[in-house]
């Protein structure tokens, strides 16, 4: 069931079928002039229904917003799209994904997720964005802010008079997001920090994010996602200081974790923003590295 935040804002969760965080979240927008969605989860039939319901009490639905081009934000957009007839919004980045959801298939390996891929209808993305729109929903304006890191199509939606940030999954609840290697479909640990600075500057109440809990002191939780990100990156320096490391060295040392397809890909987000700021060379491609003797 919907979940009142504000006056004009609901919030509907559904579980995921599998992911590192337990849950998805959509958030329905209702202005005096247009009503939007931002993301439509994993497109289950519970989470469906859900945002029928509110969106049939409000009176119908103009716009849906997509905050990446991970699945389990615009899995549902079909089947909200259909009912309601709403545009889709999205970046420019992501909308070869949203538009065509296999592109991802080549990349990832996990059958589970080839499997929901393959179950993924694409939709046309109508309003393609690149950051600094105004979405106006008559008494509700959200500012659309790039926010490229976790996906280099995310974005951030920001309600600038009612102090309300629709974080999607660059900053979440719960933990922090994955962030891949510069120029990969992942993401780069450099634009994502970076993204994270520029948060810091909006005048914030409340955090509303894709995964976990709202946070009511935003500016605390982006500070906290990112001192754990440069935490991370000064535990790979340290294990770095005692000679060449393997991926698969560097993730025991300071994940204390066996490699996984993620933890790689997350290593390689931090050695790769290390690499461009010349404190860490590559001795083999993708295999060893070391610190960089000027650094």
């Amino acid at each position: 069931m919907p979940t009142q935040i504000t006056d004009n804002i609901y919030q509907i969760k559904t579980r995921m079928p599998f992911s590192p965080t337990p849950d998805v979240c959509m958030y329905v927008i209702k202005g005096d002039d247009k009503t939007a969605i931002i993301d439509t989860g994993i497109g289950d039939r519970t989470s469906i229904l859900a945002a029928k319901k509110i969106i049939g009490e409000l009176g119908g639905l103009d716009l849906i917003v997509n905050t990446h081009e991970h699945f389990d934000h615009f899995a549902g957009n079909v089947k909200l799209k259909e009912f309601t007839n709403a545009s889709v919004a999205a970046h420019e980045f992501a909308a070869s994904i949203i538009e065509n959801p296999m592109i991802l298939a080549s990349k990832k390996g996990k059958n589970a997720y080839l499997n929901v891929l393959s179950k993924l209808e694409p939709t046309k993305v109508d309003i393609g964005l690149k950051g600094g729109e105004i979405l106006d929903l008559g008494s509700i304006k959200l500012r659309v802010i790039h926010t490229p890191g976790h996906a280099p199509g995310h974005v951030c939606l920001y309600a600038e008079e009612e102090k309300i940030l629709f974080s999607g999954d660059h900053v979440i609840g719960i933990g922090t997001p994955y962030v891949g290697r510069e120029g990969s479909k992942n993401g780069g640990m450099s634009d994502y920090i970076k993204s994270l600075e520029n948060l810091l500057d909006l005048d914030l109440k409340l955090l509303l994010p894709a995964h976990g809990p709202i946070s009511k002191k935003p500016h605390q939780k982006i500070k906290e996602t990112m001192e754990h990100k440069l935490r991370r990156e000064k535990e790979i320096l340290n294990a770095l200081k005692s000679g060449e490391k393997t991926i698969e060295q560097l993730i025991k040392e300071t994940y204390k974790l066996n490699e996984t397809i993620m933890l790689k890909g997350s290593i390689l987000g931090y050695l790769s923003k290390l690499k461009q700021e010349k404190k860490v060379i590559e001795v083999e491609k993708n295999r060893k590295f070391k610190l960089d003797e000027e650094f």
